[in-house]
């Protein structure tokens, strides 16, 4: 069920960077989405979708990762 939640992809797409000694957030697609109308963490969206209902749709046999070897 973990691998189904939004917060997995926060954490490998989400980048902070350092400049003049302040961090600021370079990257950051899981908070945008967070804060958008289709985050489903708070229960509120009319249209909640997850990062992987979009990005890695259901396709029968697709495989995430592979050896293409």
């Amino acid at each position: 069920p973990h691998v189904q939640r939004s917060a997995l992809c926060a954490t490998c797409h989400t980048l902070t960077t350092e400049h003049a000694g302040a961090r600021f957030p370079e990257q950051s697609p899981y908070l945008e989405w967070r804060n958008s109308a289709y985050s489903d963490e708070d229960g509120a969206s009319a249209s909640p979708r997850t990062c992987q209902q979009c990005h890695m749709p259901n396709q029968g046999s697709m495989r995430i990762a592979h050896n293409p070897g």
